[in-house]
């Protein structure tokens, strides 16, 4: 018997989804997204849409548009439900992201009774409208090839914390990093997801790091300072890998 299988779509792909949705539609089978079909053809456009083929039909049973990354779609069809199938597809999409260096997803929950799918994996709901986040985690080096290792606090702040408000920080992470007199390195990497607040504290988010009790930064994510010490910007957040200090305030 043919295994089942997980790949991006392909135009037969699509057909045959078209046509299930279209039957469970006139069945009256609830969740279903006929009613969101050019969202599905532009993920198929974009190659961000993922099938999981049925082994014994070879035929798409279940697909995921977005990888996770927006406010996408994920449905399995109806009599294929209650398999596993969903977390399955869950499950690789986040292995490809992790593979890209993707550590923060978000999605959309589409109805009430699909919330409670999404938290059991992990997904962490945050809007009115059924808007969930989950952070991955990312292993990134063993500390045993390094002598020097350091106390790193990262907090997360509104930005009106530097005109002396805001005090209560939004997320504080104490964290080990160890050092070969170039820089910090983290053992994991530390992924920050701001709209989970606001949409505004993305781009006007504070961030203070600490080294060992002395403060090396304390600025807006979005400014040089912030980027130079080694905070990057992805799709959905901030992330930081590793920490770069001029001598001057090394800390160690």
């Amino acid at each position: 018997m043919a295994r089942s299988s997980i790949r991006r779509s392909n135009d037969s792909d699509l057909r045959e989804i078209h046509s299930w949705l279209t039957h469970e539609a006139k069945e009256g089978v609830s969740g279903n997204f006929l009613c969101n079909w050019r969202i599905v053809e532009e993920s198929h456009s974009a190659g961000t849409m993922t099938v999981f083929i049925d082994g014994p039909t070879r035929r798409p049973v279940a697909f995921q548009c977005g990888e996770l990354l927006v406010q996408g779609i994920l449905q399995v069809k109806k009599e294929f439900q209650g398999r596993g199938i969903g977390k399955k597809l869950v499950s690789h999409l986040e292995k490809r992201a992790l593979k890209q260096g993707i550590t923060i997803l978000s999605i959309r929950c589409a109805n009430e009774e699909s919330k409670s799918f999404w938290t059991d994996i992990g997904f962490k709901i945050y809007g009115e409208h059924g808007e969930a986040y989950k952070l991955l985690r990312m292993p990134l080096r063993s500390f045993h090839d390094y002598e020097a290792e350091c106390d790193v606090v990262i907090s997360f702040y509104l930005g009106s914390y530097l005109y002396g408000e805001s005090f209560h920080p939004l997320e504080v992470h104490s964290l080990r990093a160890v050092s070969d007199k170039r820089k910090l390195y983290l053992k994991e990497r530390l992924s920050f997801f701001p709209i989970q607040y606001d949409v505004s504290y993305w781009v006007d988010s504070v961030v203070k790091v600490e080294i060992n009790g002395v403060t090396v930064l304390c600025d807006k994510l979005k400014y040089r300072e912030a980027r130079d010490l080694g905070f990057f910007k992805c799709r959905n957040g901030w992330v930081l890998d590793e920490i770069t200090i001029p001598s001057e305030k090394h800390p160690y």
